[in-house]
C-alpha cells in the first residue's frame, strides 16, 4: 500500500512539474512577444525622429531592468540582452538583396542621381527642331 501511495505521489509530482514547465515556456514566450513589441515601438519612434515622452523612456528602460533566468545556473539576464542574442527575429540576406543594395548605393553616390558608371555617355540633344536647344 505504501509503495502504491508513493508511486501515486511521484506520478502526481511529475505531472505537476511537466505542467509547470509548459506554463513557464508559455510565460517566457509571452514575455518575448511583449519585449519584441517594446523594441519595435522604440525602433519606430527612432525612425520617425520625434521627441520621446517620459512614458516612452520608462517603457524602453523596462528592457534593461527586467531580467529572466538563463542556463543551468539560472543567471539573471536583462530582456534587452535576450532580444539581442536569442529572441530577435531576422530575415537572412539573399544574393538579390545584396545586388539591390549595391545598385542603390551606386545610384545614391552619383551626382544628381546619375550613376558614375554612365559618365561620358552622350545625352540626347534636340537638333534642328526649331527649339534652339542645341
Amino acid at each position: 500500500m505504501q509503495n502504491a501511495l508513493a508511486e501515486l505521489r511521484r506520478a502526481k509530482r511529475d505531472a505537476n512539474r511537466a505542467q509547470g514547465d509548459r506554463g513557464a515556456g508559455a510565460q517566457r514566450d509571452t514575455l518575448r512577444r511583449l519585449a519584441l513589441a517594446v523594441q519595435r515601438h522604440q525602433a519606430l519612434h527612432a525612425r520617425a525622429g520625434g521627441i520621446a515622452e517620459q512614458a516612452d523612456y520608462e517603457l524602453w528602460r523596462v528592457l534593461d531592468t527586467l531580467t529572466v533566468p538563463l542556463g543551468h545556473d539560472q543567471e539573471q539576464v536583462p530582456l534587452r540582452t535576450m532580444l539581442d542574442i536569442y529572441w530577435t527575429e531576422f530575415t537572412p540576406v539573399t544574393d538579390k538583396d545584396l545586388e539591390t543594395e549595391r545598385a542603390e548605393k551606386t545610384m545614391r553616390s552619383a551626382p544628381a542621381g546619375q550613376s558614375g558608371q554612365y559618365v561620358g555617355v552622350p545625352q540626347a540633344r534636340h537638333v534642328h527642331n526649331g527649339k534652339g536647344l542645341a
